[in-house]
């Protein structure tokens, strides 16, 4: 005959099994090793494809061209620009060559294109010694002028004198009416003795 024990019994069981000890309780994972030397990682080497690079470069350097040449364009086409203004001006005649400069040893006059016709200008001597002013037409280069003793000879073949006047102590001035009617190369020179080959002159363009 089988005999089962009673709820009282089995609770007496239970509880006379000895309970797992402590330490196997606190255990937990195994603990890493700290003192273990650590792995050393390597680091990747990049590689660059050097094909991919030259090309994002040369695409760099044509953007940077394009917005040059576009900064360029606008700024040389912009309405009353400084570019635009200066060369409407030399396109642009000047209706007289004065006022004139001499000085030692220069003609510098204020227009150096002028249109054909009668001109009338001032004429001041700057310098510190006397000076003249004489204009010729010629189709010779300055350095191609028939020279007399080291100056334009006045009367010497290729040249014309189309006006002449006196000359002028420092600081002195007089106004001079010349007929360049005719379009082409005009001198405007000093031809007192070593000016003109000290280089004393001006070549003014009448059209």
């Amino acid at each position: 005959m089988t005999t089962t024990d009673s709820p009282l019994a089995q609770s007496d069981n239970a509880m006379a099994s000895p309970p797992e000890p402590l330490e196997e309780l606190q255990r937990g994972p195994p603990r890493k090793d700290f003192h273990a030397p650590l792995e050393r990682v390597r680091p990747r080497a990049i590689r660059f494809d050097s094909c991919r690079v030259r090309c994002v470069l040369a695409t760099l350097a044509v953007l940077f061209s394009l917005i040059a040449v576009g900064c360029g364009s606008s700024a040389s086409t912009a309405p009353g620009s400084a570019l635009t203004t200066s060369s409407t001006t030399a396109a642009t005649p000047a209706a007289s060559p004065g006022p004139v400069t001499l000085s030692e040893f220069k003609v510098q006059t204020a227009a150096t294109t002028v249109a054909a016709g009668k001109v009338t200008f001032q004429i001041s001597n700057a310098g510190k010694v006397q000076h003249e002013l004489l204009v010729f037409k010629s189709d010779l280069a300055p350095s191609a002028y028939p020279l007399k003793d080291g100056n334009i000879d006045e009367e010497g073949p290729g040249i014309t004198k189309v006006s002449d006047g006196d000359n002028l102590d420092p600081g002195a001035s007089q106004t001079r009416t010349a007929d360049l009617s005719h379009p082409g190369t005009y001198l405007f020179v000093c031809n007192l003795p070593g000016h003109f080959k000290a280089g004393m002159y001006q070549v003014v363009t009448v059209k």
